[in-house]
């Protein structure tokens, strides 16, 4: 499973169920939970779009690699 057994699993504005490896792709550091709807890395100071995971500023060079969920009742189900 992608980072290390851990997901970023959030809800979007639109009520859709996301989730994201919370690795951050320059370093493998963990990144922070969400706020004001940026995810960053604690290492170096990237960040990321919370919804979509795209990278909004570097150093890295890749957003966060989606991981399949779905809603399932109030679970979140991988697939």
């Amino acid at each position: 499973m992608p980072g290390g057994g851990r997901l970023l699993v959030v809800r979007t504005r639109a009520g859709e169920v996301r989730a994201f490896d919370p690795r951050c792709p320059h370093t493998g550091s963990i990144v922070s939970p969400p706020a004001k709807g940026i995810v960053d890395c604690p290492t170096h100071g990237s960040t990321f779009d919370v919804e979509t995971g795209d990278l909004r500023k570097g150093p890295a060079t890749a957003g966060l690699t989606a991981v399949p969920v779905r809603a399932a009742g109030d679970r979140v189900v991988l697939g």
